[in-house]
């Protein structure tokens, strides 16, 4: 003999109907319970600070885009009567490939600096031969 829908739907009326009782009765028990209140004060101080901890940690992961997470030094010999390799690049990026490259230039009469901007893994002006190197290899990961 098949189960007719309708008996299905009474018994599942009747079961949550039990279940709202017991559901009521539970809570009238845990009302009388002898420091409800400071119970239920402590579990809402609790969810609120909860909430700042997904507050905070939702600001630190936007900061995190914004840090610088890749650098790496290159030295070379810029020039041919200056051995030792006393001039060198290094190149800084966040996560996104946005930062900057400083090269430092030394001769025997003569020393120059170099900052150069880089955005998303593009450099803003042009780069020389190792720059392009340090670039090429922070791009690739």
């Amino acid at each position: 003999m098949p189960i007719n829908d309708v008996y299905v739907l009474y018994g599942l009326f009747g079961l949550a109907a039990i279940l709202v009782i017991i559901n009521i009765w539970l809570l009238v028990r845990l009302a009388r319970i002898k420091g409800y209140e400071k119970l239920n004060a402590q579990v809402s101080e609790a969810l609120a600070d909860l909430d700042e901890v997904k507050n905070n940690l939702s600001s630190l992961e936007a900061d995190e885009e914004s840090d610088f997470s890749y650098s790496k030094v290159v030295r070379y010999d810029a020039f041919q009567d200056a051995k030792g390799r006393q001039s060198g690049s290094m190149l800084v990026l966040n996560r996104k490939g946005t930062g900057f490259i400083i090269t430092i230039i030394n001769s025997r009469d003569r020393s120059a600096t170099f900052l150069k901007e880089v955005v998303e893994y593009k450099p803003v002006q042009a780069l020389s031969p190792e720059e392009q190197v340090l670039l090429n290899e922070a791009r690739k990961g």
